[in-house]
């Protein structure tokens, strides 16, 4: 199994402090890269932990960017109406995004009465005319607790569609409410240049140890992220490298 760059601060609080400011330096070295090309550096986030500790941190070292030259967009989001507080965009919002200068921002779409899969088709057709033959130059997950990764949870259908799953799921049945949601597929996530996870405290200690030592991916979505099996390995284009904390390594 090919390990993954492991990062162990002391608790949440430094390592959400660490992986920003190795984020900031990251974007900003992208963003020099990129001046002379019309595409902005593409960053892809995930709610939870990772919207309300991790971008936070973000405020410290605004000067660092230029943000005008970066767009968000999320690894999953809750098909629930706009401005609820369900949605993955306006907790990050709140938290942080709402105030970096000139952000662009690609949300996932609202539930405005259309159909999950109608919802599906249309931000497919806008991830593919603004990303085709380009990836992710920096995607920041979280895990939970069964370890789901976006909104790629265990036993879902994704597992079997491995490289040919297409860049936007919906997912209709998802074990923790809201249960109609939309995610980025596992391929687009693996294809990303810099592939990071945040998982702190003792709650996903059993699960990051179990995923570490070799659990499958259908049982542990996380550990597609390293996963030496086949789709998996042939998908991933760099070593994820994952921030961890004290408890969460007990």
């Amino acid at each position: 199994m090919t390990r993954p760059d492991l990062r162990v601060h002391a608790d949440p609080r430094a390592l959400a402090s660490a992986l920003a400011q190795e984020a900031v330096q990251v974007l900003a070295a992208l963003v020099d890269e990129r001046r002379d090309t019309p595409h902005p550096v593409e960053v892809a986030v995930a709610g939870g932990f990772v919207a309300t500790t991790v971008l936070p941190h973000l405020l410290s070292h605004v000067d660092l960017v230029d943000w005008t030259r970066v767009r968000i967009w999320w690894v999953d989001e809750r098909f629930v109406p706009a401005g609820s507080p369900e949605r993955n965009d306006e907790e990050a919002g709140r938290c942080a995004l709402d105030a970096l200068p000139g952000l662009a921002t690609a949300p996932m779409p609202t539930d405005r009465g259309q159909k999950l899969e109608a919802a599906r088709k249309d931000f497919l057709a806008l991830w593919q005319r603004e990303m085709v033959g380009r990836r992710l130059d920096l995607t920041v997950l979280g895990m939970g607790p069964d370890g789901h990764v976006a909104s790629l949870f265990p036993g879902h259908p994704w597992t079997r569609m491995g490289a040919s799953a297409p860049e936007v799921l919906a997912v209709e049945d998802s074990p923790k409410p809201p249960r109609q949601r939309l995610t980025l597929s596992m391929p687009v996530l693996l294809g990303s240049r810099h592939l990071w996870l945040a998982a702190a405290g003792a709650a996903k200690a059993p699960v990051l140890a179990r995923a570490l030592s070799g659990a499958a991916p259908q049982d542990l979505p996380v550990a597609a992220l390293w996963s030496d099996e086949a789709p998996w390995h042939a998908l991933r284009t760099t070593r994820c490298t994952v921030w961890t904390d004290a408890e969460a390594l007990a």
